[in-house]
């Protein structure tokens, strides 16, 4: 019933799926950028892994932040996996 409510509302609005069920947004450009957004928190920061509070973890060499704020953040460094955790 809640769901289709949600789907409701964002259907009306035009609300993008990941704001509406507090989920996040992930777009990898190539194997050198990676942008999260809605991410909670990191939960590990390493030279070859970032692992988010969500359940995703990014592996690589070379990662590091570019740019954060409040909602996004961007990674940068090469990317060779993404795994995706629960």
């Amino acid at each position: 019933m809640k769901r289709d409510i949600k789907n409701k509302i964002q259907e009306a609005f035009e609300l993008p799926a990941e704001m509406l069920y507090g989920t996040y947004r992930l777009t990898a450009v190539g194997n050198n950028r990676l942008t999260l957004e809605n991410y909670k928190s990191i939960v590990e920061y390493e030279a070859n892994i970032i692992r988010f509070s969500s359940g995703v973890c990014i592996i690589g060499e070379k990662l590091n932040v570019t740019e954060i704020t409040a909602d996004e953040i961007i990674i940068g460094g090469t990317i060779k996996n993404i795994e995706f955790e629960k």
